[in-house]
């Protein structure tokens, strides 16, 4: 609004002076004719009028050019006090700092976003030189970083360091700064700076979280590696996600099973048949039990597979587990003993049968002496 005002009296005033100019010409024009026929022939009359009309002409010409520059001006500063205002409103409602340092590093402006940044007020900042908010420990890297960028005229440059405000606290900032030339000559620095505290907190959060899964990964590895049992675990696609060492071993698999299928390393019937259950796993939510038989160095082996779905906090499946464990002896005992058990029925039969024979053969023997 202020600006607004300003501008219509400026165009006021050259409006003023645009009239006042010209009806000052009139004036003058009149003058000059009176003045000549007061003192000339009648025949110089009209040369007079043509003289007095042509200066009228030139003298307007001039004024109206005049005044059409005046106003171009004003509009041209007007337009460049509106840039400003919207240039400087823009660096100070912005979330990022914006200085600039003359070639010695010294800071020559600074947005009002650096006093909330550094703790130094406005009139601190001005005149100081850049390093002295960088900490003791970035200081030397920074410095040679920047050296190197006026030396190679590097045009722009992003770096990452920590300062220290002037109540000691450590913050990380992310600082671009762009080279300003003048006829080709280095004359300073135009530096915009984030601060990436929270950031890089959330980075080293990160950081902990992935080492302590590592951690937590290489465990249970080596508790998994160490177990009898074969264990494995498949995303929802089949891919195997984690295979213990037994498993490893009895089946024949290297490490690279991980993010395959049991279609790349088993045959088809059979790969098919576990993919049924997977999705028997899947569609009902519950553990599926089967039992196995596969072909090892020293013979056959009977595996008894547990199936069961992996549920995330929100109870989706994100998986499926699997724990093999081998039961050939318990297989062979069960036989063992239903072949035993056999035995055992076929001689009580026997056994039967015999004492049956014999009291009939006793009987025989008996009638044929009472004969």
């Amino acid at each position: 609004m202020k600006n607004f005002i300003r501008r219509k009296l400026s165009n006021l005033q050259s409006g003023v002076l645009f009239v006042t100019s010209f009806c000052f010409l009139i004036v003058i024009f009149f003058i000059i004719i009176i003045y000549q026929n007061k003192n000339a022939n009648n025949d110089n009359t009209q040369t007079a009028i043509a003289e007095g009309i042509i200066a009228f002409i030139i003298i307007f010409s001039l004024l109206y050019k005049l005044n059409r520059d005046i106003r171009l001006s004003n509009r041209i500063k007007d337009e460049l006090a509106a840039n400003e205002t919207k240039y400087r409103s823009l660096i100070e409602n912005a979330g990022i700092v914006m200085y600039t340092a003359s070639i010695n590093g010294l800071i020559t402006f600074a947005s009002s976003k650096a006093v909330l940044l550094t703790g130094y007020t406005m009139k601190e900042i001005i005149g100081m030189h850049f390093t002295e908010f960088i900490d003791a420990d970035w200081k030397g890297i920074v410095i040679e970083r920047y050296k190197s960028q006026l030396r190679n005229n590097i045009k722009e440059t992003l770096t990452e360091f920590c300062i220290r405000t002037k109540y000691g606290d450590l913050k990380w900032v992310e600082q671009s700064a762009v080279l300003l030339f003048e006829e080709n000559i280095p004359v300073g620095f135009q530096c915009i700076t984030k601060d990436i505290s929270e950031q890089k907190e959330m980075e080293q959060v990160v950081r902990k979280y992935e080492k302590e899964l590592v951690s937590n990964q290489e465990r249970l590895q080596s508790i998994l590696d160490n177990a009898a049992s074969l264990i494995y675990i498949k995303d929802m696609e089949g891919k195997y996600l984690l295979a213990n060492r037994q498993f490893k071993e009895v089946l024949g698999v290297s490490d690279d099973i991980i993010g395959k299928t049991d279609f790349d390393f088993e045959n088809y019937e059979q790969a098919k048949r576990y993919k049924k259950t997977d999705e028997q796993v899947i569609e009902t939510r519950k553990p599926v039990e089967m039992e196995e038989t596969i072909h090892m160095a020293d013979g056959k082996h009977n595996l008894l597979i547990v199936k069961f779905p992996l549920l995330n906090a929100q109870g989706e499946i994100y998986g499926i587990s699997g724990i093999a464990t081998d039961i050939t002896e318990r297989v062979q005992y069960q036989e063992d003993l239903i072949r035993a058990t056999k035995i055992a029925e076929d001689a009580k039969r026997l056994q039967e049968q015999f004492a049956v024979a014999f009291l009939i053969e006793f009987a025989n023997a008996n009638a044929a002496l009472l004969c």
